[in-house]
């Protein structure tokens, strides 16, 4: 009689040696720090993972949170090279410095959902040679405390949470961060992902299981209430999908990306959209329009006109029409027309031929 191989011996033969890293910047992070560690500590595969701490700068000392997980977690902390508090840099700067077969972010607001999050990931990509990024869903957690909700987030191509990437996939399609300051700092998730999941979609694999806990902070840089904030988040935005624009035009062009000039310009009014949709509502509110607007020019000059250039007619005509239907311009809606016809109007001129 031949013995049954536990479920652990076929994990080990199926891991091999691979690992994974976790990356997690922080700045002054020291209220939720030990919660987002406890959470990785907790994890069925916790000795299969190394953990990178970023610190930005803090003000706080979280030495003693340091040492309490030291002998619970691989641990180790890197110090980013300069004060940033953009969590792009910070993030990009630990991708360079570390080496395993895979790699997880983690923000330090907030935590794995349960123990057994990492493995489902981990299994995923280690079954299916072909998957080069793992995405399990996440969770909203919102009014923590006082009457909290959690709303569920499934198949998500924006953040760079609940999923598991392969290094050797980012490393041969220089997949990484954008450090400029403009993108560092909003949205540098768009920067990071959308490449991904417009030229490699077919290398991606989703589960329906909640894997992450998204603690949303009215505090944070995504969150906060301050209009100037949010116009930079809109220019972050804007600066983050020019430079995944042209991350996907020169994938393209070294035959790499999935997705020809034609399926990218059809993906472009869906940014366009969001842009839009901005704008107006810094119209409603009497300030930032004009800022807006500026960051809907930059985006239109630099990522949708090239694409137009290298697509057939045919798609540029589709993808123009795509716009006005998705800012509601083709509804019968006077209003929002002449909102948009303005917002178009104002676009650069060689824009109107494409």
């Amino acid at each position: 009689m031949v013995k049954q191989s536990s479920s652990r011996d076929f994990y080990q033969a199926l891991r091999g040696n691979a690992r994974i890293d976790i990356i997690i910047p922080f700045h002054n992070d020291r209220a939720t720090l030990a919660r987002a560690l406890a959470s990785v500590a907790m994890q069925t595969i916790a000795e299969d993972v190394d953990v990178t701490l970023v610190d930005d700068s803090s003000d706080d000392s979280c030495e003693d949170i340091l040492k309490a997980f030291s002998h619970l977690i691989s641990l180790r902390v890197l110090h980013a090279p300069s004060p940033s508090g953009y969590p792009g840099r910070a993030r990009a700067f630990a991708l360079e410095r570390t080496s395993n077969a895979f790699v997880a972010f983690i923000d330090a607001d907030d935590t794995l959902a349960d123990a057994f999050s990492l493995a489902r990931l981990f299994s995923v990509v280690l079954t299916c040679p072909a998957c080069h990024v793992a995405c399990g869903a996440f969770a909203a957690v919102v009014n923590e405390w006082a009457g909290t909700q959690f709303i569920a987030h499934r198949d998500d191509h924006i953040h760079v949470f609940a999923k598991l990437y392969r290094r050797s996939f980012l490393e041969e399609n220089g997949l990484s961060f954008p450090t400029e300051l403009i993108c560092a700092k909003y949205n540098e998730d768009y920067g990071f992902n959308a490449p991904i999941f417009l030229c490699f979609q077919e290398n991606t694999l989703f589960i329906p299981e909640i894997v992450y806990h998204w603690h949303e902070s009215p505090g944070s840089l995504t969150r906060s209430a301050d209009p100037a904030a949010f116009l930079a988040q809109m220019d972050g935005l804007a600066n983050n999908m020019i430079f995944a624009f042209e991350k996907c035009r020169a994938l393209s062009a070294q035959g790499k990306a999935h997705l020809t000039p034609d399926a990218l310009v059809l993906s472009a009014p869906y940014y366009l959209l969001r842009l839009f949709k901005a704008y107006c509502q810094a119209q409603e509110q009497g300030a930032g329009a004009p800022s807006l607007l500026s960051s809907a020019q930059q985006f239109y000059r630099r990522a949708f006109l090239p694409l137009c250039a290298e697509a057939s007619p045919q798609a540029v005509v589709q993808a123009t029409l795509r716009v006005r239907e998705l800012c509601g311009a083709s509804g019968g809606n006077a209003e929002r027309t002449q909102a948009f016809d303005a917002f178009w109007a104002s676009l650069p001129p060689d824009g109107q031929a494409c």
